[in-house]
Order: C-alpha cells, then sequence, then structure tokens
C-alpha cells in the first residue's frame, strides 16, 4: 500500500517541499489511513501538515471522534483545528441532502485553513462507486472518470488503495479507529451502492470489478484531457467573447459541421465559461442549443442560470443580457445602420411594417434603398 500511495503522490506532483497540506481526519480509517500516510511521507517531503476535525453535531458518539481525533494528532505533534457545525440545519436551509451539507461544511472549513493543498482521503472503492452512482443518475464521459486524482488544490493520495487494503494497513501498524454508523444505513443512494451493488459485482460477476471500474476510469480521464485540449483549440476557431454583453458567438455554419460529440462538448465549454460549473447542465439544455441549428431566421430558448441561447443568420449566440445586448445590436439595426443586406436571392421583401425576410445563406450584398 505504502508504494502506491508514494506513487500517486509523485506521478501526479500532488505535494512539494514548503507547502503546507490541510488534511481533514473525521476519525474513519480512511481519514487516519491519509494522516498516517502523510506523516509518512513527511520523511522524505519536507511539509507542514495543518488537520481539521468537524464535529457535523448529527451523532451523539461525535465527541468521542474529536477526543480520538485529538489524541493521534498529539501524538504525532500535528497542529489540529476542531470546528462544530450544525449540518442538519445547513441542510434544511440550503435545500441541500445531510450528506451534502456535511460535504459543503467539511471542505469549506479545510479552505478556511489557507493551506497550498487539501488531501482528502478518497479511494478505489469510493472511485468505483462514483462511477456506477454517475452511470445510473445519467452521465457522458466526465461522469464515468469518476473521481480524478488532483482537481485545482485538492489531492487525493489513496485513489489507488481499496479499502481493504486501507483497513489491512491500518491492522498493520495496530492502528484504531473510529466506525461511523451512518456508513451502514441504506438512506442515502452511496451507501447503497457500497453496500449492495460493489458486493453483489464482486461476488457474483468478478471479483476484479472494482479494480475494472476503476481502471476505465483512468483511461476516461485520459481520454477527457485529450478531448478538452481539442475543444479548446475549436473554442477559439469558431467562438467569439463580448465580455462587454456577457454572451459568447458561435460560428453557426461550424458548429453544425462538427461532430455531434465534439459540437456537445464545445456547447458545454460554451456554458460552463457563462456559469459557476456543470452541476445543473444537462444533455437536454445542450441538444435544446443544437436544435435551433434546424430553425429558419432568428428563434431564442432559455436555459439554466438566467442565459438565453440565440439563433441568428450566422451566430448562436448565448448569453445573459437582453435579447438586443445579444447582438451588441439587432440583426436589423446593424444592416439598417450599414445599408447592406446579404442574401442568396435576387430579391427581398419588405413589409409594410419594415420587417426584412431573409434567406439562410448569404452570398451577395443587396444595397437598400430605405
Amino acid at each position: 500500500m505504502l508504494s502506491k500511495v508514494e506513487y500517486a503522490l509523485k506521478q501526479h506532483n500532488m505535494i512539494n517541499d514548503s507547502e503546507t497540506i490541510a488534511v481533514g481526519i473525521s476519525g474513519g480509517a480512511d481519514s487516519v489511513a491519509l494522516f498516517l500516510m502523510l506523516c509518512e511521507y513527511k520523511k522524505t517531503v519536507d511539509f507542514t501538515i495543518k488537520a481539521l476535525h468537524v464535529n457535523h453535531m448529527i451523532r451523539k458518539e461525535a465527541g468521542e471522534d474529536e477526543e480520538f481525533v485529538k489524541e493521534l494528532c498529539a501524538r504525532y505533534g500535528v497542529e489540529l483545528k476542531c470546528v462544530a457545525v450544525d449540518v442538519p440545519s445547513l441542510a434544511e436551509r440550503e435545500h441541500l441532502s445531510t450528506e451534502e451539507a456535511g460535504r459543503i461544511a467539511r471542505y469549506r472549513e479545510l479552505k478556511a485553513i489557507g493551506a497550498h493543498k487539501i488531501a482528502v482521503g478518497h479511494h478505489r472503492d469510493d472511485l468505483a462507486e462514483t462511477v456506477l452512482l454517475n452511470l445510473c443518475r445519467g452521465t457522458g464521459l466526465h461522469g464515468i472518470t469518476g473521481i480524478p486524482p488532483v482537481s485545482d488544490n485538492i489531492i487525493r493520495p489513496l485513489l489507488y488503495v481499496t479499502r481493504a487494503e486501507i483497513e489491512e494497513y491500518l491492522y498493520s501498524l495496530n492502528q484504531p479507529y473510529q466506525t461511523d454508523k451512518t456508513n451502514f444505513t441504506e438512506d442515502y443512494a452511496r451507501n447503497r451502492i457500497r453496500l449492495n451493488t460493489i458486493p453483489y459485482l464482486k461476488k457474483e460477476i468478478n471479483a476484479g470489478a472494482v479494480e475494472h471500474i476503476s481502471n476505465m476510469a483512468g483511461d476516461m480521464l485520459e481520454l477527457e484531457e485529450y478531448i478538452g485540449s481539442e475543444i479548446e483549440k475549436l473554442f477559439g476557431d469558431i467562438c467569439i467573447v463580448n465580455e462587454e454583453n456577457q454572451n459568447i458567438q458561435i460560428d453557426r455554419n461550424r458548429l453544425s459541421e462538427l461532430n455531434p460529440y465534439m459540437a456537445r462538448e464545445l456547447l458545454l465549454k460554451v456554458l460552463e465559461k457563462l456559469t459557476p460549473g456543470r452541476k445543473d447542465i444537462s444533455r437536454v439544455h445542450i441538444n435544446s442549443i443544437l436544435n435551433l441549428l434546424q430553425t429558419q431566421g432568428e428563434k431564442q430558448i432559455a436555459l439554466p442560470y438566467g442565459l438565453k441561447a440565440v439563433a441568428s443568420y450566422d451566430y448562436i449566440v448565448v448569453g445573459s443580457g437582453k435579447e438586443a445586448d445579444l447582438y451588441g445590436t439587432s440583426y436589423l439595426e446593424r444592416n439598417k445602420a450599414d445599408n447592406i443586406v446579404s442574401t442568396t436571392g435576387t430579391a427581398i421583401s419588405i413589409s409594410n411594417s419594415m420587417e426584412i425576410s431573409l434567406p439562410t445563406k448569404m452570398e451577395e450584398e443587396v444595397r437598400l434603398k430605405l
């Protein structure tokens, strides 16, 4: 196990000399093993560990967990900060599950330490569970990458070891740990996968199911990184960012020529640049933008976070401003200002209300006498 953790630390350049690493310690097997591994790694790399324990104010045994963590950190001479967060109240106030509220609270407190990086105890079984959970809920390539070894300043040194290896390691050291009884309830979907689905797959399908799922997730992560680099190039080629009006223009013809998967990924990238993240962006939203390619003339649709996508003759524009702001000026106003309209036909029609109907493709210029 030690060699696998050291490989992860070096392979992904997780910890460097003179850095400060914040680590959350619940008292459970995963976090205790992570803490001990970091203490061991300090013998070869000069860095500082700062520990955090969060009392979620859910379990009556929480006080025992805190005392256990205090004793552990004192034994290794590591600075520890203990905080209590009323997670049930946070969940109710923010309309979150207790599980999600607890996760948010922990990361919030870990970030407050101000360390260079945050070490968390996700392991190989967690990775397999995440992949299965995402598949069942509906996902694309990103979801089946599971949990990355490094994301921003968050590192996961245990990601290449299994829960069984962690328990064997602690047993070999005669190191006790605390047990959270809520991990054995089936109140949460993740727990049901951990307690029922994974054991069934290992017993009835293949004993190496967790390893195979994790290996596939690693391959998908590499593929996603490659595709991501190609999408960045495409974004620079066919998208125009208008910071003043907070919108992004996408070349309609170039978008329609892309491979369907690459088109969806490009649109996802556009939405990610205009929103806090992809959490509320679904395949339905991406497909609704693609459907605009089939429309004639101008049409708009509503998207999450108050965004709109508007199809014009040359572009699909995604932004949060007023409809006119999505273009800077409206299509008619732009062309009236220049007294020029482009069209493939030999004639255009102007109604009494001065609305202009134009074919979609534009090849020659027709000067208007307005």
